[in-house]
């Protein structure tokens, strides 16, 4: 009967889990993305970016958490598709560059695809404010440049799924 019981439980809690709806699974990554990029982990932010994007966007990152650190971020909005396949957010990024300690706020568009697991980021652009946030820095030269380096590591990935 015990045992019974602990089946059924499982089984409850399996269905539960498991209809979690397109607008919550992109909401969690939308704000997975943006927190893990807040406080420049963007090892672990780059589990939200789909593949073809993720070579860009490492660059476009490069400099968060040494010339630019990020003071806030602020979701604005999040508008999903008809579809549900697609979904826009609107970010603004309160930051300063290390060189000039100035604020600055930058206004980010995001776009994103529906993704097995959740939604990934497909497209960031700048649609208001100071554009140097997403300005490319050059490698250092001492970084792996390979499709391997693309993907996110079996640790980051627990480590993230821990918090």
């Amino acid at each position: 009967m015990r045992s019974a019981l602990l089946l059924a439980c499982l089984l409850l809690s399996g269905c539960i889990f498991g209809n979690i709806s397109s607008a919550e699974r992109l909401r969690d990554s939308v704000i997975e993305l943006n927190d893990q990029a807040r406080w420049a982990r963007i090892d672990l932010a780059i589990a939200q970016v789909a593949p073809s994007l993720r070579r860009e966007y490492r660059a476009t990152h490069r400099g968060w958490g040494h010339a630019i650190r990020v003071a806030d971020t602020e979701i604005l909005g999040v508008e999903v598709g008809e579809d549900h396949d697609e979904a826009t957010s609107t970010v603004t990024v309160r930051w300063y560059s290390t060189d000039t300690m100035m604020l600055a706020e930058t206004t980010l568009k995001q776009k994103w695809r529906a993704a097995i697991g959740g939604y990934r980021l497909i497209e960031e652009s700048v649609s208001d404010g100071d554009p140097r946030l997403l300005a490319e820095v050059p490698s250092s030269g001492g970084e792996d440049t390979d499709a391997s380096a693309e993907e996110p590591t079996a640790q980051a990935s627990a480590d993230s799924s821990a918090i």
